[in-house]
């Protein structure tokens, strides 16, 4: 099995994609998230095509590692709210039900695959990106990493998330992520466990080729079946994630919802009516 890695800086050309897909050896694969210019928010398509990506890498027994960064100068931001807030063509709901599951579906995915998944978190990672950041196997962040759910100043619920996050994190640091929403820097997310390892921004894409490196020198055999361990361990069962779901859309169509958000777009205060919760 070839374990040659290039040390040669992995090619930026613009692909018009929203995930790009990089084959660098028959045994490490590479998705990048590509929508810089709007810090790499998920929108409806994106999620598709990770979930397509994802699906070819669980019959992919040659390779062992995938690993995901952000273009730009974010990881990823979340939900494309904008998006999210339009109805869907036939008019039975938000696009954001849909764009919901599959970010779901994708964080499943992620816990669900053989490789091993390493994550190189350039930059910020904002609601369903730092749930993304959940479920890797092992995170690098650049100095410049952030992470925040900033759910309930949006007015939405915080149950879409929970079910991965309480399984990598403690309550108590659970809790204040939650309560306050404030995003915490790269130092404080080690702290609690969220990510591995803090590198400078120049250094990120080396120490990832590092990592991923050392992970192709162990026996393959061996290293799916720490996979299943550890996999299984952060993936909900599918009744928990149903529930979740559904209680997260519930609160997307309250008025406080639409008012936390509309706010949002529009980079104001909302304005929260008396027990709008």
């Amino acid at each position: 099995m070839n374990r040659e890695i290039s040390d040669k800086k992995i090619c930026d050309k613009e692909i018009p994609d929203p995930v790009i897909r990089r084959d660098l050896s028959e045994d490490l694969v590479l998705l990048e998230l590509n929508r810089p210019d709007r810090c790499n928010c998920f929108s409806s398509n994106m999620l598709d095509l990770f979930l397509k990506d994802l699906e070819d890498l669980k019959k992919e027994e040659k390779v062992r590692v995938v690993l995901i960064r952000g273009k730009g100068k974010a990881f990823c931001s979340g939900m494309d709210l904008k998006e999210a807030m339009e109805m869907e063509k036939d008019g039975s709901a938000p696009k954001g039900f849909s764009m919901s599951k599959k970010v779901h579906k994708v964080l499943a995915g992620i816990c669900q695959l053989p490789q091993i998944v390493i994550a190189a978190a350039n930059g910020p990672a904002f609601g369903g990106g730092g749930g993304l950041v959940s479920v890797c196997d092992y995170i690098i962040a650049s100095s410049r990493f952030g992470i925040g759910f900033t759910e309930l100043k949006l007015g939405l619920d915080p149950t879409l998330l929970y079910p991965f996050l309480k399984r990598r994190i403690r309550r108590s640091d659970l809790a204040s992520l939650l309560y306050f929403g404030s995003p915490i820097n790269a130092n404080r997310a080690k702290e609690i466990g969220l990510i591995q390892e803090i590198v400078p921004e120049d250094d990120l894409e080396d120490r990832m080729m590092e990592v991923a490196r050392q992970v192709l020198e162990k026996e393959p055999g061996a290293l799916r079946f720490a996979k299943r361990l550890i996999g299984t361990d952060l993936l909900p069962d599918g009744n928990e994630l149903e529930d979740a779901w559904k209680r997260h859309c519930d609160s997307w169509i309250t008025p406080a919802a639409q008012e936390g958000i509309q706010a949002f777009l529009e980079k104001r205060v909302p304005h929260w009516d008396q027990g709008s919760f």
